[in-house]
């Protein structure tokens, strides 16, 4: 999975706090975020405003990447371990996530299954125009259902919360 690949980046850098520490690295994750954000303006004009408007941050309380509805943050250390690719998709994930009010529309719904049901709506519309990475939510059950029925839907299935399986899923920072 990518939290292990993450794990691995870690145990390649002898010292991670002080790869964190210095400037250089952390720019260097930037310019590679900086980079994607004007592919994404070129190559995917209906996202082209998203990207010019968010604002990049990086966090290490987070494992891969979250949005709060006003910033995309990411873990540095994430970025630093990914194909172009997938920042790519990573980015246009995050953005989609704000375009589609996912932090506002979730209300009193548990954050790890909202989230959940949000990413397979946000991977089918990317599945539309670029290839998606296998170990992320996509159900094709799902194609013709919102969020919020795919919500229910999961939570009837599950009556619970769902254990961490392994795949990518957003840490939403609302301070739960």
């Amino acid at each position: 999975s990518i939290e292990n690949d993450v794990a691995k980046v870690a145990k390649k850098i002898e010292d991670v706090q002080a790869w964190l520490a210095d400037p250089k690295n952390l720019d260097e994750q930037m310019d590679r975020l900086n980079d994607v954000r004007r592919h994404v303006v070129m190559d995917y004009p209906f996202l082209g405003s998203k990207a010019m408007q968010a604002d990049f941050e990086f966090s290490t309380e987070i494992p891969t990447a979250a949005t709060d509805g006003r910033k995309l943050l990411f873990n540095p250390m994430f970025v630093a371990l990914l194909k172009f690719s997938f920042v790519l998709f990573t980015v246009i994930h995050e953005y989609l996530h704000q375009v589609l009010g996912h932090h506002v529309r979730r209300g009193n719904r548990g954050p790890k299954l909202w989230n959940i049901a949000c990413d397979h709506v946000v991977n089918r519309i990317i599945k539309q125009f670029m290839r998606i990475p296998d170990d992320v939510y996509y159900d094709e059950r799902f194609d013709d259902f919102s969020e919020e029925q795919i919500y229910s839907i999961l939570a009837e299935e599950s009556k619970q919360e769902p254990e961490d399986d392994g795949r990518i899923v957003e840490h939403w920072p609302t301070g739960e």
